[in-house]
């Protein structure tokens, strides 16, 4: 396959993946504003708590999902980019991965859900300063909210889709071993961060061995949204692992 016919399956796969994601995030964000605008009213502070800690495990699960998902389909397609049978490989990618995956969901939902509820607090503070009240606080505090939550969504979306993906892709290529060569590999669009796109163009000349690091924008890192690198580095990011034999 060559690089455009493969960053055309990728991102295919990951938009797939983060539309279906973007819509059950939000629902769930959706839900739990409406959930504190409650607590908030009512001032049913344990219950809500209780009430709170119940939404942020439907985000674990939605993510857990998610994660497992995108797993899948990353192994599938570097098993299609190097011509090997995609049956195989899955079961034991994810057996690897059980508790990475269930980490990852714990806590991924709970600063996802901490971050709502700062924003919806925020949105309070703003609205009473301006002098609303009662209906029209509840109005305007729950559309202001919906409305941020439907903007972040997309990032937010795109990010955890990918978490999945690249570590069904890096943990692939560990099954693999001593087999396959790892390239950089970016969208190769306006999109792109001028980092990423350098790593493109150095990677694809020299692949590297499974077990050394990219460098991408002065950071070492294994994979695209590698936890060392920087928020600048990773969110959002499009970019991807592509294996290559020797």
């Amino acid at each position: 396959m060559n690089d455009k016919d493969a960053d055309r399956l990728f991102d295919s796969i990951l938009t797939k993946h983060e539309n279906v994601l973007a819509r059950k995030i939000l629902a769930n964000f959706n839900q739990l504003t409406v959930l504190i605008k409650s607590i908030t009213k009512e001032n049913g502070i344990v219950l809500g708590n209780i009430l709170i800690l119940e939404n942020q495990r439907k985000l674990e699960q939605i993510l857990i999902e998610a994660y497992e998902k995108g797993i899948t389909s990353g192994v599938a397609f570097t098993r299609q980019d190097l011509g090997l049978p995609e049956e195989k490989g899955i079961t034991e990618v994810l057996t690897r991965l059980s508790l990475w995956i269930r980490e990852t969901a714990v806590d991924h939902a709970k600063e996802l859900t901490n971050t709502t509820i700062n924003i919806f607090n925020k949105v309070l503070s703003k609205f009473k300063n301006d002098g609303l009240e009662g209906d029209k606080l509840d109005s305007a505090v729950l559309r202001e909210t919906a409305k941020r939550n439907r903007n972040r969504v997309g990032t937010i979306a795109t990010t955890e889709a990918q978490t999945g993906l690249q570590q069904g892709i890096l943990t692939e290529a560990q099954v693999l071993q001593a087999q396959v060569l790892k390239r950089w590999r970016s969208q190769e669009d306006r999109s792109v961060r001028d980092t990423h796109a350098r790593a493109n163009s150095r990677y694809r000349q020299e692949p590297i061995p499974l077990n050394q690091d990219f460098i991408v924008g002065g950071y070492a890192c294994s994979k695209p949204l590698d936890p060392r690198l920087p928020p600048e580095e990773s969110i959002n990011c499009r970019c991807y692992t592509r294996l290559t034999l020797p």
